[in-house]
């Protein structure tokens, strides 16, 4: 840590050491019975003290946040030409289900023929899931995902959908299931457990592709 560095997180921890001992008189001064978090707040003023008389903060370290690290990993493995179609159309489903926060019963009921992309974002129609369908309160649901959904790959959207056109037919769900070569898809829905299962083979080989911000680097392997 340079000393600039430093000094920052010093005063950063003096000001939150203040604020802390102010709320811990207002906290503390209560009675027992009514305080749901006095000694947790002394614990933290104390663990401060000590940190500001050494003079040595602690460097906070944070693991990288994994859910950032499959999202990049799945753009740049959809904008990769140098794998299989196939492959490149999964992770970008991938893609589709975590920025339009589906269940996994929502892939099996949006018909792969109900699904467009414009110059703002991919839409689709859900016609059958827990919450929606014949005999339900909702008949059907609309979603979007907008284009500004991304991290590493701006494109990896529309790259991913010209690559889905391809493999598009008037099957009522999303995705078929890929076959074992990983090269083609079968004609079947694929279950939950296969769904999870070819997701596993997926992290399996993800490694890190440049270029990439550093923040967001990571192996899986």
């Amino acid at each position: 840590m340079s000393w600039s560095g430093a000094q920052n997180r010093v005063g950063i921890r003096y000001r939150l050491q203040s604020w802390v001992c102010w709320a811990s008189s207002r906290v503390v001064g209560q009675k027992a019975e009514d305080s749901v978090c006095g000694s947790l707040v002394k614990a933290i003023v104390a663990d401060l003290t000590r940190e500001l008389r050494a003079g040595t903060p602690t460097v906070v370290r944070k693991a990288r946040q994994l859910m950032a690290c499959k999202i990049a990993y799945y753009e740049s493995l959809v904008t990769d030409a140098s794998h299989s179609p196939c492959l490149r159309v999964f992770a970008w489903t991938k893609l589709v289900r975590t920025w339009g926060s589906f269940r996994s019963a929502d892939m099996a009921g949006i018909p792969s023929s109900k699904v467009t992309l414009n110059a703002f974002c991919f839409s689709g129609l859900i016609e059958v899931s827990k919450t929606t369908g014949s005999g339900k309160t909702v008949g059907a649901t609309w979603f979007f995902v907008s284009r500004e959904c991304w991290l590493v790959r701006s494109n990896w959207l529309e790259l991913g959908f010209e690559l889905f056109q391809t493999f598009q037919s008037n099957r009522k769900f999303l995705l078929p299931l890929p076959c074992k070569d990983g090269e083609t898809f079968s004609a079947k829905e694929p279950t939950f457990v296969q769904s999870a299962t070819a997701s596993r083979f997926l992290h399996a080989d993800a490694k890190v592709m440049s270029p990439v911000h550093a923040a967001l680097a990571v192996t899986f392997d």
